[in-house]
């Protein structure tokens, strides 16, 4: 009887791998005597399984605050400016000099003007002089009428003694007989009218005031005299050229003293400096991390101190030329130790900016223009879509889609899928 020829057995590539692995251990079985159990079968299918490193993402520093060079301005700029002409007769200030506002930089002389000035001088001085003498005219009167009257009371006084002595002997003449009723009657009336004399005049020494102090002729020529004699005053401060602020000197024209000067003439600048102005050249990126900030840190090379400014301009439109922005910040500088022209640092952004969400940059798979990371989730691994910041070293900032503490894939992400499990292992 004829056997059938069997069919041969064909293992699909996709079994394959397992059919090794179960003849491999019924040979280890049969070499050992015992049977494969169903943990070991599943503990060899593991085997596939990728191992992969992982980080937790943390928050970390991405370099130092960003700062860009600056150079330091004057807040204003004046022009010095002769409000009269005149001689130079001294200079007292020169350039880079600090200036007080109205302090003298230059005196200016004029022959013309001073000699106006001394004939209003001496108009005072006339005005004066005119009120003197009529008050001292005016009190000599006042005392030769008073030493008048005192001697005529006296004179009365006495001739009142006199008559009444007389009076008393004719009244006892008359008693006797020796003397007539006409007599007597012709002595009293006489002490009467003398009394009577006496009594007005002492009213007229009480009423007798002191000269009057107020001269109004006089004094109203005073006052004019007075008058123009401030005003000319007033026209030759015109002749001290002094500063219109306190700043320094920028630039000051070649003088000498006896060199001519005309009404008007710039003599040179004297430039602001408290507050002073700081002033940086910025990118669009640049003007992107200033924000909504309203005051920014500036540096000194050199030092190590760090002040702050108020941000007081900030172009909203770009230089074609340069293609930058211009930021100003305004610094208060009383004691003058910024001066225009020197050169500083604007620190746009501050330490605790410069901390962000990091990852390292080979944990990153581009794809085009979309970025991704595989971040742990459960067993297996999810392709996640992130946003990239800034870049520091080996460091990416990731600003979307990751969040802090998530475990991130940093072994060969390139070859992974989504969704696929893996076995998680610490990053060394």
């Amino acid at each position: 009887m004829r056997q059938k020829r069997r069919k041969p057995y064909r293992i699909q590539a996709g079994g394959r791998a397992a059919g090794i692995l179960i003849l491999s251990f019924a040979f280890l079985s049969g070499c050992s005597g015992t049977t494969p159990s169903a943990e070991s079968v599943a503990s060899a299918e593991q085997v596939t399984v990728k191992t992969v490193k992982v980080i937790k993402a943390s928050r970390q520093k991405l370099g130092d605050p960003v700062q860009r060079p600056a150079d330091a301005a004057a807040s204003a700029e004046f022009e010095i400016i002769s409000r009269a002409g005149g001689t130079i007769s001294q200079l007292t200030k020169k350039r880079g000099d600090r200036a007080v506002q109205g302090e003298v930089i230059a005196l200016l002389t004029s022959g013309d003007s001073e000699a106006q000035r001394d004939r209003a001088k001496l108009a005072v001085k006339t005005a004066q002089d005119a009120i003197s003498r009529a008050k001292d005219n005016a009190k000599k009167q006042w005392e030769a009428q008073k030493l008048e009257m005192s001697n005529s009371v006296v004179k009365l006084e006495q001739t009142i003694a006199e008559l009444t002595r007389t009076y008393n002997k004719t009244r006892n003449d008359y008693d006797v007989g020796a003397a007539t009723k006409e007599q007597l009657y012709q002595l009293e009336l006489r002490l009467l009218n003398t009394r009577t004399d006496l009594e007005q005049l002492k009213q007229k020494q009480q009423a007798l005031a002191e000269p009057a102090s107020s001269f109004s002729e006089l004094e109203t020529a005073l006052v004019n005299a007075q008058l123009s004699y401030q005003q000319v005053e007033k026209g030759m401060e015109d002749y001290k050229v002094k500063a219109p602020l306190t700043g320094i000197i920028s630039d000051l024209t070649t003088l000498e003293p006896g060199m001519p000067v005309p009404q008007g003439a710039k003599l040179g600048h004297l430039q602001k400096v408290d507050p002073i102005k700081i002033k940086a050249q910025l990118s669009e990126k640049d003007v992107k991390l200033i924000g909504t900030k309203t005051e920014l840190t500036y540096t000194v090379p050199g030092q190590t101190e760090s002040k702050k400014g108020k941000i007081s301009f900030l172009s909203k439109i770009m230089d074609p030329e340069t293609r930058t922005y211009e930021l100003n910040l305004e610094v208060p500088n009383p004691d003058m130790s910024l001066n225009p022209g020197m050169k500083l640092a604007v620190q746009l952004t501050e330490e605790q900016e410069q901390i962000g969400l990091a990852v390292p940059s080979y944990a990153v798979v581009n794809e085009g223009d979309n970025h991704y990371l595989f971040v742990m989730a459960g067993e297996a691994v999810e392709k996640r879509k992130v946003e990239l910041g800034r870049v520091s070293e080996d460091n990416q900032e990731i600003v979307a889609g990751l969040k802090e503490g998530d475990a991130v894939v940093v072994s060969n992400p390139g070859q992974l899928k989504d969704k696929e499990k893996v076995q998680a292992a610490a990053a060394e």
